[in-house]
């Protein structure tokens, strides 16, 4: 993932959006950080990472980004701030030592690393098992992104008048690179029109219909690539012990973008049933176990013991 994930987008808006939703992100996040090294992987605007510096000013804090917008734009916001280091790294590579980094955080760009390297999980696994390295024993990995809904079939109503039908048509064809998705139109004689799909993909289009400065690069993202359960048992078998998991529907985005717009329902063998609104994100918050009583971290690179010294921007 050396291309740039930013690149083409329009950066106003993109940051703009990317920073609408910082409080709900600092308060899904800041409680689960341990103070030492902090991570943010993937900063962006760099608007997390300083509400972090704010909260921890004792901690050491790193900012990875491969983006040159961003990286430029955050060297300049952090320029007088001596704790704060920002890296122009692959955040899918190892790029501090093993055993260094209390807490690194994944806020909503795991899914990006999934989706600009032709949706191959083993990406994020790359990500995740490097970041176990760099973790301390009970070291904390945090993660806040989509969520796949479980599969199933639901069928959408949307507003008359409204240009979310359109956009929906728009969406069946041109997501994920012009692949689009299956679906097909129910005639109801007290409900009208219904476009019938698969949970996941009316749950992409829920995700991105609103996104329309910035559609041709929206559209081509999966935002819920994995479920919370298969979210979990990915990192457990990564070797993360799991403290604490939470999959939610974000109030602001049911109230001025989902409600009044589109309608979701079931259909079962008599009926169509009205069914809730899908989940917009998952938190998990996991740590790296603590090695065998008896284990000697002498013998491994990058023992716990050694230092991190952070001066003039570099971490020696």
């Amino acid at each position: 993932m050396e291309k740039e994930l930013a690149r083409g987008r329009k950066f106003r808006i993109y940051s703009s959006l990317m920073d609408a939703a910082i409080e709900q992100k600092i308060k899904d996040v800041i409680p689960w950080v341990k103070p030492g090294i902090i991570v943010d992987a993937g900063f962006g605007t760099g608007l997390l990472l300083f509400r972090l510096w704010e909260r921890f000013r004792d901690s050491k804090l790193i900012g990875i980004d491969l983006s040159s917008h961003f990286f430029e734009k955050s060297q300049r916001q952090f320029h007088n701030i001596p704790n704060v280091t920002l890296l122009k790294k692959n955040i899918i590579q190892q790029n501090l030592p093993n055993n260094s980094v209390d807490t690194k955080i994944f806020s909503t760009i795991l899914h990006e690393v999934y989706s600009y390297n032709g949706c191959n999980l083993k990406f994020v696994k790359t990500a995740l098992k490097n970041s176990l390295k760099e973790l301390k024993p009970s070291g904390r990995i945090i993660i806040r992104d989509g969520v796949k809904p479980e599969s199933e079939t639901i069928c959408l109503s949307f507003k008359n008048g409204d240009d979310t039908e359109t956009m929906f048509l728009r969406f069946a064809k041109e997501y994920k690179h012009n692949k689009g998705i299956k679906y097909k139109v129910l005639i109801d004689k007290w409900l009208g029109k219904l476009y019938c799909t698969d949970s996941s993909s009316a749950y992409e289009f829920l995700s991105k219909k609103d996104y329309r400065d910035n559609w041709h690069i929206e559209v081509n993202e999966q935002f819920g690539y994995l479920t919370l359960k298969k979210y979990m048992k990915l990192l457990q078998k990564l070797g993360f012990k799991i403290i604490y998991t939470k999959a939610y529907l974000n109030p602001w985005i049911l109230k001025n973008r989902w409600l009044g717009k589109v309608k979701l329902y079931r259909r079962t063998r008599h009926e169509l049933k009205t069914i809730p609104y899908p989940n917009t994100n998952l938190v998990i918050i996991a740590e790296k176990q603590k090695p065998p009583k008896g284990f000697n971290w002498q013998n491994i690179a990058g023992h716990p013991d050694s230092k991190i010294s952070i001066i003039g921007g570099r971490i020696l």
